[in-house]
């Protein structure tokens, strides 16, 4: 029998399962509410995602083919963007690049891109992947502090700046009017004395001098933020020691300059405070985009919340199939409660699943929208805010609780609720690429393991086998006259027919075994974990017996089918391609001999 012409296997690409992989991942980038696009290396644009379009003002076809100076980007953004691109192609490094894009609305708002190079099976980079997320709210806080602390300087500057100048032997020389109000005496009474006179804590007066004579030796400045006793009562300052050099290069003199902060330190304290709140959450939100762990994430942000919200119970919560509620993450729970402990669904937590927003109760005292649960009640909490989880559907959710009778502010509520929407996204994105995956590894006729997988089975398999001995066996399955059947019956008939036999040989195997399509009528079966290479010879038998068995046609019609077949075993490591290698030659022994039959290769 001549020996048929079949494609080298480097060229018997699985194109379908990257068809549908493609088509996965688009379709998820498109349920994306980040701002995805991607570009080739001429700074075309070869995919835009929903929200990329919404924010163009056009559909995301219509963005597909345009260059980055052609997506409606004002000057400099357009150049700025541009230049983020190409540093990208250029050095193969991530860019993160801010931009402010004017919305349809007339409004304006802000992104926050992350650039990655996409790069061939080669490594060589084709293009740029884009990321964006918006940071609108987060750039106003950081604006608001700026704005906030330019005002206050100005004001002090202006009328309550404290500047006065003293020479090498620590000596005060100059004090303007400003000073006398927070010392409260007159100023001639302050100059020619030694700093160590002036009537303050020691530890200020202290501070002082040492950074006096700093100033003076290195010729560098000092500043120093410290509270000083003043008629008023205490005041906070801001001071700078500036060095005065002569004509010889030498520091004579010292000029300090102190500001009154105590209003400003309030208002950064709780600008600050919501500044570390918003970069916490955005680098939840980062973290969240590569993150695999999903309890690990849940656990970051259990001790994110708990820190922002000063709350002493924190808890992640997933609805069960009853309705109930466990607890994949917690903080501040006692030992053994996260994991296995659980919330009843008519509680804080199906109320909040149920009504899709944040619930706030401020006394469990007076509450009477729902009952307090077991858990919450052994651990005696008062008061608490939660919000829901979606992925997309009703997943769970994410909860803070304290001991103590406590209000929880609007500005809780959208934080928490922004966490519970970046655990949302997290689950929806893992979940998405775990399906993914597996399409991508699955031939798509007959739902078993393609050519990807059956490399990282055998490569497993093999993998095994050097660490704990045994022996392994490939199996190269070849359909004897399939070719008449699509001639006959047509092409949906012989693909029904690899369907049923792919059935059959994944009934016949042992659950370890790997059984894959390798392209057309040729399958692979990976025996791992055999105590001999003998054992590989009754699979070969059983696959024999199952292919041999009728298959229906329609119409009370049916055909016979045989296989040839070709056996290749190891008992030492070896190239998953050396081992198919010699089971295909060993296929081709048993076609060549009649077919409907196996050949063992030669160990």
């Amino acid at each position: 029998m001549g020996t048929p012409t079949r494609e080298p296997m480097t060229h018997m690409a699985d194109s379908p399962s990257r068809a549908l992989d493609e088509e996965g991942r688009a379709a998820l980038l498109d349920r994306c509410l980040d701002v995805v696009t991607a570009f080739d290396a001429s700074l075309r644009c070869t995919y835009a995602n929903q929200a990329a379009a919404a924010l163009a003002g056009v559909a995301a076809e219509d963005l597909l083919g345009r260059t980055s100076r052609e997506l409606g980007l004002p000057d400099p953004m357009a150049s700025r963007w541009e230049r983020g691109l190409r540093e990208v192609l250029r050095t193969g490094r991530q860019v993160t690049v801010q931009l402010t894009v004017p919305t349809p609305e007339g409004d304006a708002e802000t992104y926050e891109q992350h650039l990655l190079p996409e790069r061939d099976a080669h490594g060589a980079i084709i293009g740029v992947h884009a990321y964006g997320r918006r940071v609108t709210d987060r750039v106003r806080i950081e604006q608001e502090l700026r704005a906030r602390e330019a005002h206050y300087r100005a004001v002090t500057e202006s009328s309550v700046d404290v500047i006065g100048r003293y020479d090498a032997q620590l000596r005060l020389v100059y004090l303007n009017p400003a000073g006398e109000a927070v010392f409260g005496v007159d100023r001639d009474e302050l100059v020619g004395r030694h700093v160590s006179a002036v009537d303050a804590p020691r530890e200020v007066i202290g501070a002082w001098a040492k950074a006096l004579r700093e100033v003076l030796e290195t010729g560098e400045p000092r500043w120093l933020r410290h509270a000083f006793p003043a008629p008023d009562g205490q005041r906070w300052f801001d001071t700078q020691l500036s060095p005065e050099a002569d004509e010889d290069g030498v520091v004579r003199y010292v000029v300090f300059e102190s500001r009154d902060l105590t209003d400003l330190r309030e208002a950064q304290d709780e600008l600050a405070a919501q500044l570390d709140q918003h970069q916490a959450v955005a680098s939840l939100a980062n973290e969240a985009l590569r993150v695999h762990d999903l309890d690990a994430l849940f656990q970051q942000a259990a001790t994110m919340l708990a820190d922002i919200l000063d709350a002493s119970l924190v808890k992640v919560l997933q609805r069960d199939p009853d309705g109930a509620f466990h607890m994949r993450a917690g903080h501040g729970w006692a030992p053994g409660v996260v994991g296995r402990g659980r919330v009843e669904a008519d509680s804080q937590a199906g109320y909040t699943l149920e009504g899709h927003e944040p619930v706030v109760v401020t006394d469990r005292e007076t509450e009477d929208r729902f009952p307090l649960a077991l858990l919450l009640r052994e651990h005696g909490v008062r008061c608490g805010i939660s919000a829901p989880i979606h992925a997309p559907e009703p997943w769970g959710v994410m909860a803070a609780h304290t001991t103590t009778p406590r209000a929880f502010s609007d500005d809780h509520g959208v934080t928490i609720a922004a966490v519970a929407g970046i655990l949302g996204n997290a689950i929806r994105r893992v979940e998405a690429e775990a399906e993914t995956r597996a399409l991508a590894l699955r031939d798509p006729l007959t739902g078993l393991a393609n050519r990807a997988a059956l490399t990282e089975h055998a490569e497993a398999a093999l993998a095994r086998l050097a660490r704990e001995g045994g022996a392994l066996g490939l199996l190269f399955i070849d359909l004897d006259g399939f070719k008449p059947i699509n001639d006959r019956f047509g092409h949906e008939a012989g693909d029904a027919v690899l369907r049923e036999a792919a059935e059959r040989l994944r009934a016949a195997m042992r659950p370890g075994d790997t059984v894959a399509r390798f392209g057309g009528d040729e399958f692979i079966v990976v025996c791992p974990d055999l105590r001999s290479p003998a054992e590989a010879t009754p699979v070969a038998g059983r696959v024999k017996d199952v292919l041999e068995r009728p298959f229906a046609m329609g119409e009370g019609e049916a055909v016979r089918l045989t296989a040839s077949i070709g056996v290749a075993t190891t008992e030492r490591p070896c190239r998953p391609g050396e081992l198919l290698h010699r089971a295909d030659q060993a296929m081709y022994v048993a076609k060549q001999a009649g077919g409907n039959g196996w050949h063992a290769a030669t160990p």
